[in-house]
């Protein structure tokens, strides 16, 4: 074989090296990039304009990934979003918390290392679960409810029927069942405020059911997929938000 014909493969063979290495980082590494310190992302989250309080994730996929899932709430942990609402319609992802629970502890390993007592997060099941599975309350803490369609609109009909209650036992008035007072209500009885940003993963056009009652004020973003969301992504939409006009009710 001639001198050219051997330096023409030895380039060929560099070029697929060269491939296969991009083609590893973007399928494979890139989900783990935002993982090497906290100070990159401490330094995105005073980049932000505003940042939401409540966050709020739709899953409206089938295939469910809990790596994803936990991607998502350590990024919010670190860029200092205090409560995390992740909804799924059947409430799958509820039923796997302890899958879930395994994934946030690996990456929060992966994260702190040996400084990962310095940060908790705590994992609530449903959306009056006065317990947590995780971490212990502190300033540097983050909360977490996993929701399900029964937290939704079968939650407003359980409302419902203890205000009847209430005032069936006289402990209401019927002129006291008014909408601030029904709202003050459900915040009473919930551990979470109202969420600021919800962002919806799957093409469903409808909301499945996620807290129709807490949503009047709530900004909403869409993406396809969660599965495979890096963190450039999902500091776009954290963007996106800050760069909306915050909207109040009349």
């Amino acid at each position: 074989m001639s001198v050219l014909g051997t330096l023409l493969q030895l380039a060929h063979f560099l070029l697929a090296i060269k491939i296969w290495i991009c083609s590893w980082i973007k399928h494979v590494a890139k989900p783990w990039a935002p993982f090497k310190g906290r100070d990159v992302q401490s330094y995105d989250s005073k980049s932000l304009k505003r940042l939401p309080i409540h966050l709020g994730v739709i899953i409206l996929e089938d295939n469910i990934s809990y790596i994803d899932i936990a991607n998502i709430i350590i990024w919010c942990m670190t860029l200092g979003i205090s409560y995390i609402s992740v909804y799924d319609r059947k409430g799958a992802i509820r039923q796997n918390q302890n899958h879930l629970a395994e994934e946030i502890h690996k990456r929060q390993e992966e994260l702190y290392k040996k400084r990962r007592e310095s940060f908790n997060i705590n994992v609530y099941n449903g959306l009056y679960d006065s317990s947590k599975n995780t971490g212990s309350s502190s300033s540097n803490s983050s909360d977490v409810q996993l929701l399900s369609e029964e937290d939704g609109q079968l939650s407003l009909v359980q409302v419902a029927k203890e205000i009847s209650k209430s005032v069936k036992e006289k402990r209401w008035k019927v002129e006291d069942v008014s909408l601030q007072n029904v709202e003050n209500y459900l915040l009473e009885k919930s551990r979470f405020p109202d969420p600021d940003l919800v962002i919806k993963f799957g093409a469903a056009e409808c909301l499945m059911g996620f807290l129709p009652w807490q949503i009047r004020l709530t900004e909403f973003f869409v993406s396809p997929s969660h599965r495979g969301l890096s963190y450039k992504t999902f500091l776009s939409l954290l963007q996106d938000y800050g760069n909306t006009q915050q909207r109040f009710g009349k």
